[in-house]
């Protein structure tokens, strides 16, 4: 798996990028969107420390994806007429290992749990079924 950080340049007369142009020490979040025919609705916030942000004029965000995928991703990038940079990327070799052990832990209770309450529930059915 590769986990990388990219930084990419927005299209003139995009509101994001012009507002985050005009206010460049501000930092825009944006929280959804809606393609509508050629263009979007966002939703955003100002200010934030989550990964996707817009900042003077440049989006960035992280991701995660398999060798192929970041390829892929790598080639959209350079087919683009917009500027990139890679802030960082890191590569594993160990696709398994993206959950630490105490997300993997908490993974497994709540399978665990999902699989005990979907066996009462057949066996409530089943008994049901037994008491007609």
């Amino acid at each position: 798996m590769i986990d990388a950080r990219f930084r990419s340049e927005l299209p003139a007369g995009l509101w994001v990028a012009e507002v985050s142009t005009a206010v460049p020490d501000a930092t825009f979040r944006l929280l959804s969107g809606l393609r509508t025919g050629d263009g979007a609705v966002e939703l955003g916030e100002v200010v934030t420390d989550d990964p996707v942000t817009v900042r003077n004029g440049w989006y960035e965000f992280d991701l995660t994806r398999t060798r192929g995928e970041f390829e892929a991703l790598r080639d959209t990038l350079e087919a683009s007429p917009l500027s990139y940079e890679p802030l960082s990327v890191v590569h594993t070799d160990e696709d398994e290992d993206i959950l630490t052990d105490r997300q993997r832990e908490f993974l497994y209770a709540a399978l665990r749990e999902v699989t005990r309450s979907h066996q009462i529930r057949v066996w409530q059915r089943q008994a049901r079924r037994c008491r007609r």
